[in-house]
């Protein structure tokens, strides 16, 4: 079930959302993460992806998802 992807009826049971505007909208607010879209605008989401989701706003995650905004970097001495 890890990798299936989420069905309408469960993305609408996760959301408590109807449209696919309002459930990729939901993704935003709830996890910080702007959901791929498939040609006709429905949310594409895997249960693995929306595992770690739920894994990282609960702390329990520290890797970071394709989209996460890179970490800054520093240079260590001047050259």
């Amino acid at each position: 079930m890890a990798d299936r992807l989420m069905t309408n009826e469960e993305l609408k049971r996760v959301t408590g959302k109807q449209r696919y505007s309002k459930q990729a909208e939901w993704f935003r607010r709830q996890f910080n993460f702007d959901p791929p879209r498939s040609g006709k605008n429905a949310v594409v989401v895997t249960w693995e992806t929306f595992q770690a989701l739920q894994e990282r706003r609960a702390g329990l995650r520290t890797v970071s998802l394709p989209g996460d905004p890179a970490p800054p970097v520093y240079l260590l001495r001047k050259g």
